[in-house]
């Protein structure tokens, strides 16, 4: 499929291809699990490349949140700590290009994403200030996640931010966080 791509004068397509490409190797049951998390990092990482803000601004915010994605699940196999900080870098990344007024609800998934990272990395490293930044992330979701744009998302970042609280020993907080999402 790359290979018939590749020449192709439509680098949207190109991009687009490399994209699906890394969501196949990322959630593919069959084969090595690390082996296929460096594929779609890579093929993410490729997708970036005719995927420039001056190409396609809106959805070259989407390809940076895609390795980050990868990265974090890389983490639970090997360099916990090196692969989600490379997850919250690149989430961070996606952020300058995925601006709330453009796209809200992007913008809180993008916002919501390394939230999830930072209270992994609260396990291994820095506890306190990790779960302080992934609180200070979900409640920024938050401001786009409401119970009538998206109620979902906003149940599950409220839940989210509950965890971080509870990890936290802020259980009270932790308590309205979760009754919030279960509304």
């Amino acid at each position: 499929m790359v290979a018939a791509v590749r020449d192709h004068p439509d680098q949207y397509l190109q991009g687009a291809v490399h994209n699906t490409l890394g969501v196949v190797y990322q959630d593919s049951p069959a084969g090595d699990r690390r082996d296929n998390l460096a594929r779609a990092v890579a093929a993410y990482q490729d997708a970036l490349r005719p995927h420039t803000p001056a190409v396609a601004p809106l959805s070259y915010a989407v390809a940076p949140h895609n390795p980050g994605t990868a990265y974090a699940d890389l983490s639970r196999i090997e360099d916990r700590m090196g692969n989600l900080g490379r997850a919250i870098a690149t989430y961070q990344g996606a952020l300058r290009h995925r601006i709330p007024e453009q796209a809200p609800l992007a913008y809180a998934a993008t916002q919501n994403a390394p939230g999830l990272a930072y209270r992994a990395l609260a396990g291994v490293d820095d506890q306190l200030a990790n779960l302080r930044r992934a609180i200070e992330v979900h409640q920024d979701a938050l401001r786009y996640y409401t119970p009538h744009r998206d109620p979902l998302n906003y149940a599950r970042a409220q839940a989210n931010l509950g965890l971080a609280r509870g990890d936290l020993r802020d259980q009270d907080q932790a308590l309205v966080c979760w009754r919030e999402a279960m509304q």
